[in-house]
């Protein structure tokens, strides 16, 4: 398409970002050949080079693009693992980086400089200085291999993860967005805000909509039964099929006003929504 990927879906005014990986999608470990990171899609898997991916890069024009990178990485990976993930990265980004800036086709785009490394903090601190050495190439930064995607980011141990987080983002610039993207529960979220990074993706809500959920988070300080209340409903339980209440007792939003339990009960289990 003469206009890009923004173009080809008719979203010109919207600015598109593009990742290899869908952070809703689980990664499949292993598969580490030299010179190429994998992606598994509905035809099975594909090996991309750092030549080939800026091929698609230069295809679809994103506003926002990650270099290829190595983030197969998360709590349980080995040293060597976390380490070849480092180096492998260093590698790709400056591929990728040639040909960026030679090409005529993205001139206009930005790039987010990856952090990875896994649970290793030495390793993540290398990953740093790197992005930084190359710091006029790079837009924003992109925190990755913490988890595998998919529902394993809702799963992730927070302490870790949180550690992690804040020494990167304590080494990096406060001009600059730090991305991070991932299936994490709104709390982890805020969590995750506080210790420095900017812009999430929306992989959470989207899960649990897939997991036919109603998602009900209060931040009311003074609410007495919000340690009670559950922050999601099933809504294929059959224990809502007589429920002609809201979502929400006394909730005055759309959903909860205009729909009841019983309701949104019988069209999932009808295959109707």
């Amino acid at each position: 398409c003469g206009d890009g990927l923004s173009g080809f879906v008719a979203q010109k005014e919207s600015v598109s970002l593009l990742v290899l990986r869908d952070p809703a999608e689980p990664c499949q470990p292993g598969y580490h050949e030299k010179d190429v990171v994998p992606v598994f899609g509905r035809s099975g898997r594909k090996n991309f080079t750092a030549e080939g991916y800026m091929s698609l890069v230069e295809a679809f024009r994103p506003d926002v693009y990650v270099p290829l990178f190595d983030g197969d990485t998360d709590g349980g990976s080995s040293k060597k693992r976390e380490q070849r993930s480092q180096e492998r990265t260093e590698t790709f980004v400056e591929q990728c980086l040639e040909v960026h800036r030679k090409s005529e086709k993205l001139k206009g785009a930005s790039v987010l400089g990856p952090i990875v490394g896994g649970y290793n903090k030495k390793l993540r601190e290398k990953s740093v200085q790197f992005v930084e050495r190359l710091k006029d190439d790079f837009a924003g930064y992109f925190i990755a291999g913490l988890h595998s995607n998919g529902s394993s980011a809702n799963e992730v141990k927070e302490a870790p993860l949180l550690d992690i987080v804040s020494s990167v983002c304590q080494q990096l610039p406060s001009e600059k967005p730090r991305f991070m993207f991932g299936a994490f529960t709104p709390q982890l979220v805020l969590e995750l805000v506080v210790r420095g990074v900017d812009i999430f993706d929306t992989s959470y809500p989207y899960l649990k909509t897939q997991q036919n959920r109603a998602l009900n988070f209060s931040f009311d300080t003074s609410d007495s039964n919000g340690a009670a209340r559950k922050n999601e409903l099933d809504l294929t339980d059959a224990c809502w099929a007589e429920d002609f209440t809201g979502f929400v007792d006394g909730c005055q939003c759309l959903a909860c006003t205009k729909h009841t339990k019983a309701y949104t009960h019988h069209l999932y289990n009808t295959r109707e929504m």
